[in-house]
């Protein structure tokens, strides 16, 4: 049987056709399957980020191991930084972390200190919501002059909060009166932020205020003898000159010759009796204020009675203060906590 030409190169074309459509299908899918591979191992390691929190991140370590056996603590709220609040016996306990010292966030003596909301939000994004271990330190007492329990902060998984805030630069390291436990190794993790200039420790994150310049008003020129004559005379130069004034002539009448009478001395009027200031009587001293609440001292604070109200505090932190130390849901002598649900005024910022 014999082919002819014309069909035999026309299958020829078509079978070439067939094999570089192969090639380069499988050129093209080799190509997507490797940009694939590519992009779900990126999009893969992106939602294991995300899915992490700062408390699985912030893992323990052996230097600073969390207290063994020690009770689970809800932490209820965070005030600031460096304080906490937490449920103990179904009463809630402020808790001041010993070494550490954020800038400060409700003090209305200075305000809002520059990175004081970081520092906040970051202690948030650690204990919100969970349970933490506490551990006290002898060296340092069970509480600070306002009543706060003082110790250290540990997650569930070991990780130690106190030491995280310093070293990611959150906080400064900071020794009240005597070293405490882990003083050597928070020292050393804020030397180290400090190197890797983390956190507040960052060029320029905080630059100081400019110092505000107030306009001096220029004083004016002094007079003197020489300026004022020179400015008579400038003045006379320029006025136009005076013309001669003309008065008529009158005769003199011929008075007659009399003997001056001296003239009555007038007598001089006397001076009046001064009077003597009389003392102003001595005004009774005012009654002692009751003290601020702004300002208390805890030995201060009137818990007997009902002596303060919300408007009598600018912010929230300093009401829990006053509410905490008064005995809480137990005495809120001062009805500051009308839901009973362990926070005070909670309309302040």
């Amino acid at each position: 049987m014999q082919i002819g030409i014309a069909p035999l190169v026309g299958g020829l074309i078509a079978i070439a056709l067939l094999i570089g459509g192969a090639f380069a299908v499988g050129t093209k899918w080799d190509g997507d399957t490797e940009s694939s591979a590519e992009t779900a191992a990126a999009v893969s390691a992106l939602k294991s980020d995300s899915e992490f929190s700062d408390e699985e991140f912030l893992e323990a370590d052996e230097e600073t191991p969390a207290p063994e056996g020690a009770p689970l603590y809800k932490v209820l709220r965070v005030v600031d930084g460096d304080t906490i609040v937490i449920e103990v016996d179904g009463k809630s306990e402020s808790v001041r972390m010993i070494g550490v010292d954020t800038p400060e966030l409700n003090d209305s003596r200075t305000g809002v200190q520059c990175f004081a909301k970081e520092a906040a939000e970051k202690t948030k994004a650690l204990v919100t919501g969970k349970s933490i271990r506490f551990e006290k330190d002898p060296s340092q007492g069970d509480r600070d002059k306002y009543k706060r329990l003082l110790g250290y902060v540990f997650l569930e998984n070991g990780g130690f909060v106190n030491k995280a805030l310093i070293e990611g630069g959150f906080a400064h390291e900071y020794t009240y009166d005597d070293a405490y436990k882990y003083q050597k190794q928070f020292k050393a993790a804020q030397a180290a932020a400090k190197e890797a200039e983390a956190g507040l420790w960052a060029p320029d994150v905080c630059p100081p205020e400019k110092a505000a310049t107030k306009a001096k008003t220029p004083a004016p020129p002094k007079t003197t003898t020489s300026n004022t004559n020179q400015a008579a005379a400038a003045a006379a130069a320029a006025a136009p000159p005076a013309q001669p004034i003309q008065q008529p002539v009158q005769q003199q009448a011929v008075q007659p010759t009399t003997t001056p009478q001296p003239e009555p001395k007038k007598e001089e009027p006397k001076p009046e009796p001064k009077e003597e200031p009389k003392p102003e009587p001595k005004k009774d001293p005012d009654p002692p204020l009751e003290p601020s609440p702004k300002s208390l001292e805890p030995s201060s604070i009137v818990c007997s009675r009902n002596a303060y109200n919300c408007t009598d505090f600018e912010t929230k932190k300093d009401a829990q203060e006053v509410y905490d130390q008064c005995g809480g849901v137990g005495n809120d002598i001062h009805r500051l906590d009308n839901n009973k649900d362990g926070s005070a005024c909670d309309s302040l910022p």
